[in-house]
């Protein structure tokens, strides 16, 4: 019986697991802790952190396989584009000394509006900070050095590559971080915000240099967020 009440209830979550597995993993835990009791909160952390450091494909390099076949699917690599043209339509280039330099001072600008963001959001919007910072210690908070790095890749990576290399020619940066921060309805309505800004600034860097260096930027402050803070508010 048990097996079956996991088998609907895991298949109904895939059913709205837009933005992947991160996107359903608050609803997940409160069935699982809070109606079902199957676990408590410490023991659901422990087992998400478990199953994220276990040998094998994980939630993050699922996600970091899912988008990067989506990018390339939906430029039509082998189709209508062979690799030298997928590459140039996804806007990977060889980083030039200048575009390093503006590398460094795009993660120092995501950093900083993101901790600008949380102080604020911490002082007038208490609910929702401490509602974004559950959701960072149950994503985040128990894969350390090497888990934060995997993060890192999978987000800066994936996203960017589907986000900015494939879709923002046809829609334009403003309505790609629109998507871009509805890929994270597990945040609240001000992290979701904080996101847009974010993604905003990574339209302009992906617009100004290229998407190799947007990957590099979002990958750096992905990693430092988690090292640094457990996890930060962001993408």
């Amino acid at each position: 019986m048990l097996l079956l009440e996991l088998a609907f209830y895991f298949g109904i979550m895939s059913l709205i697991a837009f933005g992947g597995m991160s996107a359903v993993m608050p609803e997940l835990q409160r069935l699982v802790v809070e109606i079902k009791g199957w676990a408590s909160a410490e023991e659901f952390l422990q087992l998400f952190a478990i199953a994220q450091a276990a040998p094998g494909p994980n939630i993050l390099i699922a996600s970091l396989v899912g988008l990067t076949l989506l990018a390339l699917g939906g430029v039509g690599f082998l189709v209508r584009r062979d690799l030298r043209a997928t590459i140039d339509r996804l806007g990977l280039r060889v980083p030039t000394p200048a575009h390093l330099v503006v590398m460094v001072v795009g993660v120092v600008a995501l950093y900083l509006l993101n901790v600008g963001v949380e102080t604020m959001q911490r002082a007038w919007f208490p609910g929702p900070w401490e509602h974004d910072q559950r959701i960072n210690q149950l994503m985040a908070g128990g894969l350390g050095l090497g888990g934060g790095l995997l993060l890192g890749v999978s987000a800066g990576v994936g996203e960017e590559l589907a986000l900015r290399g494939a879709l923002q020619p046809r829609l334009g940066l403003v309505f790609t971080a629109v998507v871009f921060a509805a890929l994270h309805v597990h945040y609240s309505w001000m992290g979701m915000a904080t996101i847009l800004l974010l993604g905003v600034l990574l339209g302009v860097i992906r617009e100004r240099t290229s998407t190799t260096i947007a990957i590099l930027v979002h990958t750096i402050y992905d990693i430092l967020a988690v090292v640094t803070n457990g996890g930060a508010t962001g993408p």
